[in-house]
């Protein structure tokens, strides 16, 4: 069974013990993101991205409260460092990592 969805430790933008649940893109929808970015530019169409792929995480605030889960309240990316935002765009391009288990 294909498993395009993938687990990645999130310490260098969260702190240790921190993850991000979400489905990578296909090399078909990394084509289509190139062509899409020279209509509708790099930030719109990213976070249109992440909106869609991130799928579950254990983050928070600099409050230490948790984030909502980006399925649940798709504003929270808006909020996000832009260390954070890059850091979420590797996951679903295939360039971060991804933890064992």
């Amino acid at each position: 069974m294909r498993q395009s969805v993938r687990k990645f430790d999130s310490k260098s933008v969260q702190g240790q013990g921190t993850w991000v649940r979400a489905r990578k893109m296909t090399v078909g929808e990394i084509a289509e993101a190139d062509a899409r970015i020279e209509v509708e530019g790099n930030f719109e169409y990213s976070m249109s991205i992440l909106r869609e792929k991130v799928l579950e995480w254990n983050w928070t605030d600099d409050e230490d409260q948790p984030l909502p889960q980006p399925k649940d309240d798709a504003g929270v990316l808006d909020d996000l460092t832009d260390e954070e935002f890059n850091f979420l765009c590797e996951c679903v391009v295939g360039k971060q990592p991804e933890l064992k288990n």
